[in-house]
């Protein structure tokens, strides 16, 4: 967490909803009272007289300098009962406009009506972030900027004068939609209607709502610490450097707590926990502890000096003893745990001391309680689940607290209450299967798991810094669910200061840099008092945060269904949406696809509203790319079709069969029932290209073995489907490592996943790296197996998670594993089958280029024919052209083009025929933002001036697809050399050419 925190937390109300636009002086448009949004006949093309319109995901942030290159024209979203769901928008300023205001009309689907009152306009406020701010660019490609991050109700902004809109600059507008309990399903429709200076925009944005036939509960499922830094030791209220000292800062703190709440978000301690009596601490604390929307609470409690004081802590837990058998409600002590600050992140012998003594007080405590209060059998219940109450610390597992006695019947632990009990590390630690089967192992001797995020970890793992992207955090709900981690805690909501060995103020406004090395960390929120509210202005972040809370509501939903069905499909739950989370992330690194999310979402809302009809459907793959598709179903079924093929009925299963291949990689299932017909899709993972099995004798000639000392053997022998590879280890006198490495040639480029069955064949679980290796030498690792002990283990990675600049996918010539051997260990055999990758569909590649009438000639690189690429270039080490695999290029393929820093390259056509040309059209991927100029050369050498002067003429690529249009100075009317490229970057950059067009006048 952060420094000592002696910390108070609170939360707000939430401002009150601003929508629309009122309070101007025009009278004929959104700020007339009366004033209803028309049904004009609108351009159809996000164009109007002074703006620009794109729709943009919500899962990405856009910078205010940034193209968005992939966007659509209406809003579609969707949601369940109960829940909130938004859309954004990217405004660009063809002129300086003095005022920009958005209108949202009601949401209309036949007879029901989402009203206008339910949907909040918000402002994107934008902070700039400088290159050295950024954290790990070389992972994101991210680069300075300006970043969107508060979202400020669109009527304060107004009301403050705040609602300009530079010529040129882009602004992002962030619209919420709330539906109720008693919202019915359907498709709503509106408008989003556009004034740009009190006058109507002749362009109007279609408003599209899906709301699904299910409801999110008021109560919370996924617990959560979110720590609001009040009223405490001068040096952890934070509060007040965003309100001054003269502010009401308790009843700002109540507001937060309250605030939070609406985003499904828990505070970590009551509001001014150490200002109130102990009875009033108590009072607040049990009444919180019974509301339903909240999800978890820490217990009270204070400090002597260093330590506890457990004398005060036993009278805390006496009342809660009292208020749940007065309720009869033992489910809330599930709720409650103790988080003593004092234990926070140990990471040295006299931490892990005060850990000891802490834990083995905090038990001792609990189990004196118990006795006094659950004495009777009738309190069995109860009594359980008090002798269960956590105590998080913020720490991850390791040896040095094996050897500490601080880890539950591990080392010289005696079982006695003084280790950790609840593990809190931060979410990187679950990336590798070992450190969860380790946390697994720790649930099964009785301990619990949460998770956390502070200040660490940095891309590529979910954070909540402002100069990162969203999808991350997004899915780490998804996480929590399947990895059985009970809650997630955050270090502070409102850090409105900045640690320089001491809190002291920033203008969270313009500066973002909340900590040292993390832009906004600590700060999910911004002070209202800036538009006179005592409650706190939300972020992007916080919206995002909030939809991950109601993902996992989803889960959970379904999950109650299914397991209420038992099982329907013969499967656990998580084997039943297997295929959701692996399109989603591996390990702890999120997949950032906002369209693979999207249909993820879809996919998962499609089962709940199925589930509550008594339909589950569950589609598995053999290695024969066989798929078998399965409804079950307790209802009454009229037809059951798989991808249009009637369904055969075994008892109560539906069942299909169709072979999966590039063109059928969903399940399409058709279910009738007596009075209404779904359809609706399931993924089926992919299709399998197998790429060893390892049945032939032929196999061993193209295996290895790097034994590195070690005695290792290969042979076939009995694997999971047929033969396998048989790695056999006689034992080591020392700690090694061998590889077994799989020679071969292979193009991985179209791979979405690699697939493997590995067999541990002995006693001990081992980690086993899969690292590819291409024709270049260069090496990159897949995956890091932690394989069990004496059973198949089932290899499923995400390959988008492989750094892919490393290597050359196309040309990957070993696969190799390899695998770690301690001193003394005996004789062990490793088994290696079904080797194999899946691939999704084929993206289909948008249109190029428009064919113009003007057009002179068109260049695209599906061959090399006809062009030489890099005669010149700056360091022939580094800079250079090639032509590669592209699926969403006109031909397949790309130019790419690598410039070292300050780097150069070129290319030309053999035969010009741009002759008659006056513009030339370039369609360009960049994976990151970077600058650059183009120039021509003519045939002689001497620059043509055609672009510019003889230096040529800048331009900058942007992340994502670019078209750049370039005028010549003058008609082309030489036989011209070379286009060259040159960057203006101080490190290696790459960047992809699909065509080249030119057009005359």
């Amino acid at each position: 967490m952060k420094k000592t925190i002696c910390i108070l937390l609170s939360i707000l109300l939430g401002c009150s909803i601003l929508g629309g636009c009122t309070n101007s002086k025009h009278t004929n448009g959104p700020d007339n009272p009366s004033y209803v949004a028309p049904v004009p006949s609108p351009s159809g093309n996000g164009t109007g007289v002074k703006t620009d319109v794109k729709v943009v995901p919500v899962t990405e942030k856009f910078k205010q300098e940034d193209e968005p290159q992939s966007f659509a024209e209406s809003v579609n979203i969707s949601c369940a009962k109960n829940e909130y769901e938004s859309a954004q928008l990217i405004v660009k300023a063809k002129e300086k406009i003095d005022d920009l205001c958005i209108v949202v009309s009601d949401l209309q689907s036949g007879m029901n009506t989402v009203p206008a009152e339910n949907i909040t306009v918000y402002w994107e406020h934008y902070i700039f972030f400088a290159q050295k701010d950024i954290q790990n660019p070389t992972i994101t490609g991210l680069t300075e900027g300006n970043y969107p991050d508060a979202l400020v109700p669109l009527q304060l902004r107004r009301n403050a004068k705040e609602s300009q809109v530079d010529k040129g600059k882009n602004q992002g507008i962030w619209i919420t939609v709330k539906t109720s309990e008693n919202t019915a399903a359907g498709n709503y429709t509106g408008k989003i209607t556009l004034f740009a200076d009190g006058e109507e925009e002749k362009l109007q944005v279609d408003f599209n709502l899906e709301v699904y036939d299910f409801t999110l509960p008021k109560a919370n499922h996924g617990q959560t610490a979110f720590a609001i830094w009040d009223l405490g030791a001068p040096t952890t209220d934070l509060l007040h450097f965003g309100y001054g000292d003269d502010a009401d800062l308790e009843k700002i703190s109540e507001n937060y707590y309250e605030f939070l709440l609406d985003y499904r978000l828990s505070a970590t301690w009551i509001p001014n926990m150490i200002l109130l009596s102990f009875d009033e601490k108590m009072e607040s604390y049990l009444s919180k502890l019974e509301r339903e929307e909240v999800a978890s609470i820490a217990l009270p409690y204070s400090v002597s000096g260093q330590e506890v004081n457990f004398d005060n802590f036993e009278r805390v837990l006496t009342k809660l003893a009292d208020f749940v058998l007065e309720k009869q409600k033992p489910e809330l002590i599930d709720k409650t745990y103790a988080y003593f600050t004092v234990i926070d992140e140990p990471q040295n012998e006299e931490s892990y001391a005060r850990v000891k003594r802490t834990s083995k007080g905090f038990q001792d405590t609990v189990k004196k309680v118990a006795a006094q209060k659950f004495a009777t059998s009738d309190k069995e219940v109860y009594r359980e689940k008090f002798e269960d109450l956590r105590c998080l610390v913020t720490t991850q597992y390791n040896d040095a607290m094996v050897a500490a006695g601080i880890v539950n019947g591990e080392g010289p632990n005696e079982n006695d209450g003084s280790g950790i009990d609840t593990w809190c590390p931060t979410f990187n630690w679950f990336d590798t299967e070992q450190y969860r089967a380790i946390m697994e192992n720790r649930k099964e001797q009785g301990d619990h798991v949460w998770f956390y995020g502070c200040v660490m970890p940095k891309a590529p793992y979910a954070n909540l810094h402002v100069p990162d992207f969203l999808l991350p955090q997004r899915v780490t709900p998804w996480m929590q669910f399947e990895y059985g981690i009970e809650g997630q805690l955050y270090w502070c909501v409102n850090n409105y200061a900045v640690y320089k060995d001491r809190y002291v103020e920033r203008d969270v406004w313009t500066d973002g840099m909340s900590w040292v090395d993390a832009g906004g960390d600590g700060q999910i929120t911004y002070p209202g008092k800036r538009y006179g509210l005592e409650s706190p202005i939300p972020t992007i972040r916080l919206d995002n945060l909030r939809a991950g809370q109601e993902d996992y509501e989803y889960l959970y939903l379904l999950k109650t269904l299914y397991e209420d069905a038992d099982c329907p499909c013969g499967v656990d739950f998580n084997e039943y949406i297997a295929n959701l989370y692996k399109q989603l992330y591996q390990g702890a690194v999120s997949r950032n696809d906002s369209s693979v999310y999207e249909s993820v979402r879809k996919e998962l809302a499609d089962l709940i509203v199925l589930a509550k009809k008594g339909v589950f459907a569950y589609t598995s793959v053999d290695r024969n790319n066989m798929c078998t598709a399965v409804i079950a179903s307790n209802a009454t079924l009229s037809s059951v079709k798989v991808n249009g093929e009637t369904a055969s009925k075994i008892g109560s299963l539906y069942k299909g069969e169709f072979t999966v291949t590039a063109d059928t990689l969903d399940a399409v299932f058709t279910v009738e029932t007596e009075n209404k017909t779904y359809t609706f899709t399931r993924f089926t993972g992919g299709a399998f290209a197998r790429i060893e099995d390892f049945e032939s004798e032929a196999i061993l000639s193209r295996v290895s073995i790097t034994d590195r000392g070690l005695t290792v053997n290969k042979s076939l022998g009995q694997g999971k489907e047929g033969k396998a590879l048989k790695i056999d280890c006689v034992g080591a006198e020392n700690n090694g490592t061998f590889n077994v490495t799989v020679n071969g040639s292979y193009d991985l480029s179209d791979a979405e996943k690699l697939l493997a069955d590995l067999y541990n064949d002995s006693d001990t679980a081992r980690t086993v790296k899969i690292i590819f290796r291409d024709a270049n030498r260069k090496t990159a690792v897949a995956y890091e197996a932690y394989l069990q002990p004496r059973v198949w283990n089932h290899v499923d990675t995400l390959l988008a998670n492989v750094d892919l600049r490393k290597i050359d996918f196309e040309n990957i010539q070993d696969i190799y594993f390899t695998v770690s051997v301690k001193e003394g260990e005996g004789a062990f055999s490793l088994l290696f089958d079904n080797l194999a990758f899946t691939k999704r569909e084929d993206v289909t590649a948008d249109e190029p280029i428009i064919k113009d009438p003007n057009e002179v000639a068109r260049w695209s690189f599906g061959t090399t024919q006809g062009f030489s690429f890099a005669q010149w270039t700056v360091d022939p080490s580094v800079d250079g052209m090639k032509i590669v695999n592209n699926s969403d290029c006109a031909n397949g393929k790309a130019l790419q083009v690598t410039l070292g820093a300050n780097g150069g390259a070129s290319f030309l056509p053999n035969d010009n025929q741009a002759k008659g040309a006056k513009f030339v059209t370039f369609r360009i991927y960049a994976e990151r933002e970077g600058n650059y100029t183009l120039n021509v050369q003519e045939k002689n050498g001497a620059w043509a001036q055609l672009l510019g002067d003889d230096g040529g003429t800048a331009f900058t690529l942007k992340r994502g697809w670019n078209e750049y249009r370039f005028e010549f100075n003058r008609t082309i009317d030489c036989e011209f050399n070379n286009f060259v490229f040159k960057s203006k970057e101080s490190v290696t950059s790459e960047f992809y050419i699909d065509t080249v067009v030119f057009t005359a006048e």
